[in-house]
């Protein structure tokens, strides 16, 4: 037996034991808060609610076989180095949470503030077990990271790849089979309707969560990484076949049934491929753990962290001010901005019900309504005397961070090109005023695979201050300088409505224009 340590056993029952770990959880909660809206309205994050919780289990696993510590006296250097560390970092987390907060789907920031979480983990345990305890416990504090989403840049092109790859494959099959079927983009052509691989056939969300569950599990079964490798590999190999599987079942059903039938297969084809999915990553990995051999590893008493309580509590301190003086920040530049001033109120008002052919009230798809989040939203059918037809939607959202992303990113434009609709021109945007308020409009030219229409798009956003005219470049300038200027000046929340409305049927665009200007002032009721 080696000599007694230096160290102290931990009582978990301890002030001390706990307090230093504080902070730190702290931090990794906001950032979780933070990033939980995406896994919401991002499918293929929906998985991120799983893995704080998991994360969690894996370093309670990893502390229970920790390396016992022999006589292990951090230096003065290494006690220098990761107090000048924590300092940093906790002075940088202030800043990342001030512009994060105007800026939520800047994603760059969540990657520092996860960066920020893991220094902070990592020099703790640094100072409580050294190099051997860091190497020990590096792979739970990074799982934790896998709930961030990843950079846009990557997304893009690693999604939009999948979703191009599936479809091509999708399409080949059915021709193979004798299902007559051509690639539009993301979307497949049948003789008798659409499929889209976006959102009717959205099991692309399978493959980052497949990816999770390859990392848990090659840890929780404690596989050595010559077995990890082939599990994570296989993960993705088998997601992505389980997908060409799903778009080739529902492009058959839609061929069958039409688009009822696609809606009415959607989520059992999904649920039931997706379990298949998680069954085979964990059956290979059950059949690695059998033929891996484990050594036998014993408790080992653990040392309380090595911090004075007053640097604990001030840590915790300096973590609630930066929480609650963010929000401060925000509250009161928006209360400033509404002193005195108010916007039109307006709601909508559809034609009368003779006219109507048909009207849903927040009936949407379920993909619809967990992309856009919307807080109401309407669709209405109906024809003119003129025998045009007219489709409108109108959505609404609250004060709430999120809808400046759900309304910027799900434009008339995208959203009609991911549909398979192309969109032929774009028009100069007009003003229509309605009792004296002006709506700035933009209009679109689109074609669809049986005729020309014609689409027209407000959005109206509110507090006072916020600009709502025909110029809304300012709404899609990303840069960095123009996210920290938000974050300056104090620019976050703001409630959102838009109206969209298609015009079939009509001979030109100047005819849609003109009778869209004068349908438009009977649609807005000012209030």
């Amino acid at each position: 037996m080696s000599e007694a340590t230096h160290q102290t056993p931990a009582q978990p029952t301890s002030l001390n034991y706990w307090l230093p770990w504080i902070p730190i959880g702290v931090i990794w909660a906001l950032l979780f808060r933070q990033v939980s809206w995406e896994w919401d309205i991002i499918p293929q994050y929906n998985y991120g609610y799983a893995v704080p919780f998991l994360a969690a289990y894996l370093g309670w696993k990893r502390w229970e076989t920790a390396p016992a510590l022999d006589r292990f006296e951090p230096s003065k250097g290494l006690i220098w180095t990761l107090g000048i560390s924590a300092v940093f970092l906790l002075a940088l987390f202030a800043p990342a949470r001030l512009v994060q907060e105007a800026n939520r789907d800047w994603r760059l920031l969540y990657w520092i503030q996860g960066g920020i979480a893991c220094g902070l983990t990592w020099s703790l345990i640094a100072g409580m077990g050294g190099k051997r305890w860091v190497a020990h416990f590096t792979f739970p504090i990074l799982f934790a990271l896998l709930a961030i989403p990843w950079p846009t840049l990557a997304e893009e092109l690693w999604i939009q790849g999948l979703r191009d790859s599936v479809t091509h494959f999708a399409v080949e099959i059915l021709n193979w089979t004798g299902v007559p079927a051509f690639q539009r983009g993301t979307v497949i052509e049948l003789g008798n309707g659409l499929v889209g691989v976006d959102e009717a056939c959205s099991g692309i969300q399978s493959f980052q969560a497949s990816l999770m569950v390859s990392f848990f599990l090659g840890e929780l079964f404690e596989l050595k990484w010559r077995w990890r490798i082939p599990v994570i590999g296989f993960s993705l190999l088998w997601a992505y076949l389980l997908n060409v599987v799903r778009a080739y079942t529902l492009a058959r059903i839609a061929r069958a049934s039409g688009p009822q039938g696609v809606e009415e297969w959607h989520d059992f084809t999904g649920l039931t491929l997706m379990g298949i999915c998680f069954g085979g990553i964990i059956l290979l990995a059950l059949w690695l753990d059998m033929k891996t051999s484990k050594p036998v590893l014993t408790k080992s008493a653990k040392p309380a962290p090595r911090l004075p309580k007053w640097v604990s509590i001030a840590s915790a301190i300096w973590v609630v001010l930066i929480a609650v003086g963010v929000e401060g920040w925000y509250r009161v530049h928006e209360n400033r901005a509404s002193e005195g001033k108010s916007l039109p109120q307006w709601t909508v008002q559809w034609p009368a019900p003779d006219t109507v052919l048909q009207r849903v009230d927040d009936d949407f798809a379920d993909s619809v309504r967990t992309i856009l989040r919307y807080n109401e939203a309407e669709k209405t059918y109906w024809k003119e005397s003129d025998q045009t037809s007219w489709l409108g939607y109108y959505f609404e959202w609250e004060k709430g961070n999120a809808a400046v992303m759900n309304t910027q990113y799900h434009t008339p434009q995208g959203c009609m090109t991911f549909s398979g609709v192309e969109v032929q021109s774009s028009h100069p945007s007009f003003e229509v005023k309605v009792d004296e308020v002006s709506f700035s409009i933009s209009a679109f030219t689109a074609k669809d695979d049986r005729r020309e229409f014609h689409v027209f798009y407000l959005l109206w956003k509110d507090p006072p201050g916020l600009d709502n005219s025909s110029n809304q470049d300012d709404d899609h300038d990303w840069s960095a300088r123009k996210r920290l200027g938000n974050a300056i000046h104090g620019k976050r929340n703001y409630a959102q409505q838009t109206l969209q409305v298609a015009v079939f049927d009509a001979p030109d665009y100047e005819y849609a224009k003109r009778k869209f200007e004068d349908r438009l002032k009977l649609l807005i009721s000012i209030q």
